[in-house]
């Protein structure tokens, strides 16, 4: 029995084969329905069966649309450009503004699909390049975690605990009265 419906036209089907076409600029779509699935059957499949490679052909083909965007908006300087089918086209404000909106999505599916690359880059500094939290500050966070634990566990009715601090590599005893450091 399939794992979830339209599968079983998938399931002796290698996703190589469906990525190689896909490579090739077929749409989805195109390729479902020459396996008699829908579009989210065929991405459902080929997330489960080869996720690594299908991001990879996701990100090949945002390259591929951010370059082509890319060449288009350089081609539009002089006043006009060649459209898909090599046709010398006039500009109009709507081409170039359509020309731009392709390449903010080609870069906007490229930040999200290669984060690696394109991806924002996030400051886990403060100001000069310090710690936001001091280490200082976070020695004495551990110290007084491992304070309440102690505590708590006394508090219970439990016997005194030994309390093993990996960083520091050191026991710690408590006794009835307070946890020691």
């Amino acid at each position: 029995m399939p794992a979830y419906p339209q599968q079983g036209a998938l399931t002796s089907v290698n996703p190589a084969l469906i990525l190689e076409q896909y490579l090739t600029d077929r749409t989805t779509r195109d390729i479902a329905k020459q396996f008699g699935v829908t579009a989210q059957a065929l991405g459902r499949h080929l997330l489960h069966e080869a996720p690594e490679y299908w991001q990879e052909c996701q990100v090949a083909r945002a390259i591929a649309r951010k370059e082509q965007a890319e060449e288009d908006l350089d081609s539009m300087r002089d006043g006009s450009y060649l459209n898909s089918r090599g046709e010398q086209m006039c500009l109009s404000a709507n081409t170039v503004s359509l020309a731009r909106e392709r390449l903010k999505a080609a870069q906007w599916e490229l930040e999200r699909t290669c984060r690696r690359i394109y991806g924002d880059r996030v400051e886990l500094t403060g100001a000069g390049g310090k710690d936001l939290i001091p280490e200082e500050s976070i020695a004495s966070i551990k110290a007084r975690l491992i304070e309440l634990v102690a505590t708590v566990r006394l508090r219970a009715g439990g016997e005194p605990e030994t309390v093993y601090q990996p960083e520091d590599a050191q026991i710690v005893e408590s006794d009835d009265s307070s946890p020691k450091r």
